[in-house]
């Protein structure tokens, strides 16, 4: 079952960082009474839905999605926002880099000692 406008312009004020049917109309570039209307339809134009879509970077099938879909695509971002703030989780990141670097120092050391090798015998 598709997500009733209501729950859309929920979706919108939260991503959208706005609040109520005003900054909402504001943000789609339309009018507040054009936002009521769609709530009493239950039913918001595929325009604006695309719109809103573009602007945020989301899949433009996202809304068609049922609210389980999108409860599991939101619990996975939350899990994503605290691994970011987890200090293990930076630390992991840290020494991951601090790897890398080293394997790229290594890699350029060997590269040099094969351009000397190279270059003594001329």
């Amino acid at each position: 079952m598709q997500l009733s406008a209501k729950k859309i312009l929920k979706i919108f004020e939260i991503i959208g960082n706005v609040e109520g049917s005003k900054e909402i109309a504001d943000l789609l570039q339309t009018t507040h009474s054009a936002v009521e209307a769609w709530k009493r339809r239950d039913k918001i134009p595929d325009k604006y839905l695309s719109l809103f879509a573009q602007k945020y970077n989301i899949p433009t099938d996202f809304f068609a999605k049922n609210e389980e879909d999108i409860f599991c695509l939101h619990e996975k971002k939350v899990m994503e926002l605290r691994e970011e703030q987890d200090p293990i989780y930076h630390s992991f990141q840290r020494a991951l880099i601090v790897s890398r670097m080293k394997s790229k120092e290594d890699e350029f050391e060997n590269l040099l000692d094969k351009f000397y090798k190279e270059n003594k015998n001329n």
